[in-house]
């Protein structure tokens, strides 16, 4: 859709701005969000230790996607070989809970809230999370077609500034972010105070950030197994980044005057 003009802004992994960009795209990321994995590995009950998980079937929504990254960073961290289980794709949030309590799988990589509600209500285990690891990855960040930066840079400034107001509204007024957090996500009050306190509370100030280079680096390192046209590509070579716009808000004191 970006890429057809549909939308104009894209909010999403910078896994997709990396594998367009391969494609000679000309996509760039002007701005940051999660900077780290957001995700746990979930597990069946009988999944007491991470030995427990060679030869059982483990899912993710998508082979090269974010959360396939993540799993693969999980498995290394327990020491299990990803070659000793097997990764099978089951997308969407409620397909892919309903597989694990039916134990079609045995453990998935989860954000929250459905990490924490699969604990809480299914009696599932969290055997891993890699929020605490700290190591970076861009989970998620704001994109646009450089093309349509440069015909258009004020609203897209404008655009930004209107998130991080946005953002600092919602964080001083917890009541308004949780009705509309229901109301757009379609979430209910338990699941809405979850994501509010992790993403808005804990973790939003990512967004005055761009994604960190050694984040961009692990993406390209990753998707070099099994695309050549990432073998020794940097974030410079694929001009991932665009910190201008950024830079411009910052240095317009807007985000202080928020602040204060």
């Amino acid at each position: 859709m970006l890429l057809s003009d549909d939308i104009q802004v894209l909010f999403s992994t910078g896994v997709t701005a990396v594998a367009t960009n391969l494609q000679k795209a000309d996509l760039a990321i002007i701005r940051g969000g999660l900077n780290f994995f957001p995700t746990k590995l979930v597990a069946r009950p009988e999944i007491k230790k991470p030995e427990d998980l060679k030869g059982k079937a483990l899912a993710v929504g998508g082979f090269g996607a974010a959360n396939h990254m993540a799993l693969l960073v999980a498995l290394e961290k327990l020491g299990v070989n990803a070659k000793e289980v097997s990764i099978i794709q089951v997308a969407g949030a409620a397909a892919q809970i309903t597989a694990l309590v039916k134990g079609v799988i045995s453990g998935l990589m989860f954000n929250e809230p459905q990490a924490t509600i699969a604990v809480k209500k299914f009696g599932m285990r969290s055997l891993i999370d890699l929020t605490e690891s700290k190591i970076p990855f861009p989970q998620n960040c704001f994109i646009v077609k450089r093309s349509y930066l440069e015909a258009n840079r004020d609203k897209v400034t404008h655009f930004m500034k209107a998130v991080i107001e946005s953002v600092y509204l919602l964080k001083k007024d917890r009541a308004l972010a949780l009705r509309l957090i229901k109301e757009y996500i379609r979430v209910n009050d338990e699941e809405a105070v979850i994501g509010y306190d992790y993403y808005l509370a804990k973790h939003s100030e990512g967004i005055l950030d761009l994604p960190d280079r050694k984040g961009l680096a692990f993406v390209i390192q990753e998707t070099a197994k099994t695309n050549p046209k990432a073998v020794g590509q940097t974030a410079d070579t694929l001009r991932l980044l665009e910190p201008s716009v950024l830079e411009e808000i910052k240095k317009s004191g807007f985000v202080e005057k928020l602040k204060s």
